[in-house]
């Protein structure tokens, strides 16, 4: 089986992908897109799922993820870090499970013990504070995985 590299995070992938494995980074050149455009004609779902990078200056794609995140990580790339997300309903509700929906396994792990500690020790109020933790912080601790994700080497 053939391979080639990424060219955004240097992962090796079949030679064939359109899509790394590892970063989700496209790997159709704008050539082929065009190809490709012409021979299938409009993809209806594509258009509907919305899932393309809303802001193409910014310094990564996010273009495998939700529109929602999409905006979100484009503002905090623009703004080097200075914006921190907005506030994530779902991360409030659901604290430790909508972390485990989406890869942050040790900050989960660590929501959901606390989680049980607080409610060992009848602590509503500590409870609300993890909770109001995870929706302020939840689409921040989000990008900061996807971009430690991103510049993983193959190797390990």
């Amino acid at each position: 089986m053939s391979e080639k590299k990424c060219p955004l995070c240097g992962g090796s992938v079949d030679a064939d992908a359109k899509e790394c494995g590892y970063c989700g980074a496209s790997l159709v050149t704008e050539e082929s897109k065009q190809d490709n455009a012409k021979e299938q004609g409009p993809n209806p779902q594509e258009e509907s799922q919305g899932y393309s990078n809303p802001n193409p200056e910014s310094k990564a794609s996010f273009s495998y993820l939700p529109p929602y995140y999409q905006e979100e990580f484009a503002k905090i790339e623009d703004s080097n870090g200075a914006y921190k997300g907005k506030w994530n309903w779902a991360a409030f509700f659901f604290t430790w499970i909508w972390g485990f929906t989406k890869g942050m396994w040790a900050i989960s792990l660590i929501a959901l013990f606390l989680s049980l500690l607080f409610n060992r020790m009848h602590s509503d109020a500590l409870n609300l504070a993890l909770m109001l933790v995870m929706g302020v912080r939840g689409n921040y601790f989000y990008y900061q995985l996807v971009r430690y994700k991103r510049h993983i080497p193959n190797d390990i």
